[in-house]
């Protein structure tokens, strides 16, 4: 579903945000593929904090059950930088299938390639990481509906930032209230807004007074935006729709998924 989420303080220039209905970046993402098809399904996600990178890797089905994909052990994984250093992930004993790294941490303005061997079979890739965004502040708005005695409101979550001047950016947000993450993911790019100061609101993530709200803001290179655009087109649902299609991954070799480094700034508020 297509939003008009954020405008400008400025003047009236929108920047158009995408709501997925997706699962967390944490899941194995449920990639739709053809049924004849299979392919190894590799999510990696590189961020600049502590213990917050991880990679999953698993296998398609012929078709989809309620056991969709199989994890897959023993890849080997590792991840190199501009400088040369290279960075092993190893599965994670507790969980199958998850490799981690917990002393990596991304920079800004660095370009990671991916080497991956699973099932004896080479994986690559590589991304770019931005400059790290900021989030300014968070705030709300009360929004009413209905009239006299039927009138209601409810209180809508909104984050204020401003977009740097010289690169293109490409934004996801994600919103917890009380702990529990919204299922409604959001996304965009600086198209309509370059340089400026706005602010957005989470639309679905009604909120109460009292409530806890934390935000994450990831920045993400084209390649991955157009990754996750393509996957919320596949995902939709219509009379119109396009005939589902693997959106355009930026892995080489017999996989399906992405490869992913995030710039991030973190944000929580109480609301009083």
């Amino acid at each position: 579903m297509t939003r008009l989420l954020f405008q400008s303080k400025y003047h009236s220039s929108i920047l158009i945000f995408i709501t997925l209905i997706l699962a967390s970046c944490e899941k194995v993402i449920e990639v739709p593929i053809n049924e004849e098809e299979q392919s190894y399904v590799l999510e990696g996600v590189l961020k600049d904090r502590d213990s917050a990178s991880f990679f999953k890797v698993s296998k398609t089905k012929a078709t989809y059950d309620n056991n969709g994909f199989e994890v897959v052990s023993s890849a080997v994984i590792k991840v190199g930088d501009n400088n040369g250093v290279e960075y092993v992930f190893e599965e994670d004993p507790q969980m199958p299938g998850t490799y981690v790294n917990y002393n990596f941490v991304a920079e800004e303005n660095q370009t990671y390639y991916l080497s991956a061997i699973i099932g004896g079979e080479l994986i690559t890739s590589s991304s770019y990481s931005k400059t790290k965004p900021v989030i300014d502040s968070l705030g709300y708005q009360v929004v009413s509906y209905g009239q006299g005695a039927q009138q209601e409101s409810f209180l809508l979550p909104e984050y204020y930032s401003k977009d740097p001047v010289d690169e293109q950016n490409n934004y996801r947000l994600r919103i917890w209230v009380n702990g529990e993450e919204e299922n409604e993911y959001y996304i965009g790019n600086d198209y309509y807004i370059n340089g400026q100061v706005y602010d957005a609101q989470f639309f679905g993530a009604d909120a109460e007074f009292g409530d806890t709200i934390f935000v994450e803001m990831l920045e993400m290179d084209e390649k991955v935006y157009d990754y996750i655009y393509g996957l919320s087109n596949t995902l939709s649902t219509g009379a119109f729709s396009p005939s589902p299609a693997n959106p355009p991954s930026n892995l080489e070799g017999n996989a399906i998924g992405y490869f992913a480094v995030f710039m991030t700034d973190t944000m929580s508020m109480i609301i009083q």
